[in-house]
């Protein structure tokens, strides 16, 4: 953990650029449709990264008094997102934030103070049997718990290709360090909803929502992804120049072996725009 927290804080300033900037579209819709905010609400996101979502949230509801609080384990991230709300919020929202462990905080808030809590790309960095009952004891009476997340469904297409190059190309893998690491794998959506359901929350909504991203060629978007941690937490890769040549031997395979992801080919030097999959499950108490 200790290096996800280095490699998010050396992104934090530009974060927005590399990663969220590619989901403002999904955000937007979630607003619009539904998420329901009223006057003094109390919302909570946790892993907020540089507090986008609260940023979003303040524009569409610049007259409703909001009580922000914001958790993240990054404190680069924490004071980023410092920096960018007090000066949007100024003095009319509540805003608090906090540099701590997700599960950590909600053990300290179990008194039913949240009408929203919103979780988004967090659930690959923590236990939800643990997680989900700190959620349903942290959230009022008729309260949510949005989450978006990727699938392991997904992941798999993406990984599969991964495995079959690093077979071929062994000395790029570093295979003890992959064996003694734990690597923390995407839930599956029923996973999630039947866990969900065993706690009783009242209703349980999901949705695959296509989120869609563009990049000039498939080598921005692999760098993409190992910017963002998806490369590096499965595959545990070394030194920067190794990694750089790898990401570019991964596209000359993919293009050898015709591979295409979300139907989209990887053609060296051709844009590599595709609909993302990504899930809504939103949690009614």
């Amino acid at each position: 953990m200790k290096k996800v927290v280095e490699k998010y804080g050396k992104a934090a300033s530009n974060y927005d650029d590399i990663y969220e900037r590619h989901f403002d579209q999904m955000w937007h819709g979630i607003l619009e449709k539904d998420i329901k905010i009223s006057e003094d609400d109390h919302i909570l996101d946790l892993g907020c990264g540089t507090g986008r979502i609260f940023h979003r949230i303040i524009s569409k509801y610049e007259q409703h008094k909001l009580h922000l609080h914001g958790v993240d384990f990054c404190p680069e991230m924490v004071e980023e997102t410092r920096k960018r709300l007090l000066e949007k919020a100024k003095d009319f929202h509540k805003i608090q934030l906090e540099c701590a462990d997700c599960m950590e905080y909600l053990k300290k808030h179990q008194c039913e103070e949240y009408d929203l809590i919103i979780a988004s790309f967090l659930l690959g960095y923590v236990d939800l049997k643990k997680l989900f009952p700190l959620i349903f004891g942290a959230l009022k009476e008729k309260g949510c718990f949005i989450i978006i997340s990727s699938s392991k469904e997904h992941f798999m297409e993406i990984q599969n290709f991964f495995f079959k190059y690093i077979k071929a190309h062994a000395y790029y893998f570093n295979w003890l360090k992959i064996l003694r690491e734990k690597l923390t794998y995407l839930p599956t959506i029923g996973e999630i909803v039947k866990l969900f359901y065993e706690l009783n929350f009242n209703k349980v909504e999901t949705e695959l929502v296509k989120n869609r991203v563009a990049f000039s060629d498939p080598l921005s978007w692999l760098k993409w992804m190992d910017e963002t941690g998806l490369v590096t937490q499965f595959f545990g890769l070394a030194r920067k120049g190794k990694k750089n040549r790898m990401l570019h031997k991964l596209v000359e395979y993919g293009e050898e072996k015709n591979f295409s992801f979300m139907g989209v080919p990887t053609q060296k030097g051709k844009p590599f725009n595709f609909a993302w999959p990504v899930y809504k499950i939103i949690a009614h108490k």
